[in-house]
């Protein structure tokens, strides 16, 4: 008897009995090997990055606190840390945050290292005193924003975009919270605490100072 070619034979499938429930299985599988190819999966929020780097500011003010060498170097390595954490996401309120428990843990080192109440009292105000002038400076330029807005000209593009190089070594001779928190950083680590808050006063009222005239005047040509 002549068997049928092959072509004409019935082709069997051999599906699982549970198919559909082997599909389900398998597709979150697959869509979460996909989220990790397209980087998804990994992606950081801004959230966490602004936690990140106020814990390490935090940890830069517990190491100050330790008063010694090693912890002031430490703590000026772990604050530029959350200074590079910080530019990718800055947070106004997180920074200040871990600004101020910097200072803190540099008055409460000061204090440790000098082993008396009184020296250590005078950083106190120190700190105090750069607080509230970091302080009446983020209200100035809160109400320089809002006038800035206010009177916003078009027409000026131009010229800001030319003088754009000046206008930024302006804004760091100005001392804002990145630079601020570098020179706290350096001038902590070769220095210590002392020559950091004078450094920080003096320069951080020069800068608020010629910040307040140039406004002033240009409020005036305006």
């Amino acid at each position: 008897m002549l068997q049928a070619p092959l072509r004409d034979r019935p082709v069997t499938l051999n599906v699982p009995e549970h198919a559909p429930d082997h599909l389900a299985i398998i597709r979150p599988h697959r869509e979460a090997v996909e989220a990790v190819d397209d980087g998804s999966a990994l992606a950081t929020t801004p959230d966490t990055v602004s936690a990140i780097s106020l814990a390490f500011a935090v940890l830069a003010a517990v190491w100050f606190s330790d008063g010694t060498l090693g912890g002031l170097i430490a703590g000026a390595l772990l604050l530029c840390a959350s200074l590079v954490l910080g530019a990718f996401r800055p947070d106004g309120v997180l920074d200040r945050a871990g600004e101020f428990a910097v200072y803190a843990g540099l008055t409460a080192g000061a204090v440790g290292a000098a082993g008396v109440a009184v020296p250590g009292a005078n950083l106190w105000w120190a700190a105090t005193g750069a607080v509230a002038l970091i302080s009446v400076r983020d209200m100035m330029d809160a109400s320089y924003a809002a006038t800035r807005t206010a009177h916003w000209n078009p027409s000026g593009q131009g010229m800001a975009r030319r003088s754009d190089v000046l206008r930024r070594v302006g804004k760091g001779l100005g001392l804002p919270t990145g630079e601020r928190l570098a020179l706290v950083s350096v001038t902590t680590a070769v220095a210590g605490a002392r020559p950091t808050f004078a450094v920080l006063l003096a320069w951080g009222s020069a800068a608020a100072t010629v910040v307040l005239a140039g406004r002033a005047a240009r409020s005036l040509v305006r």
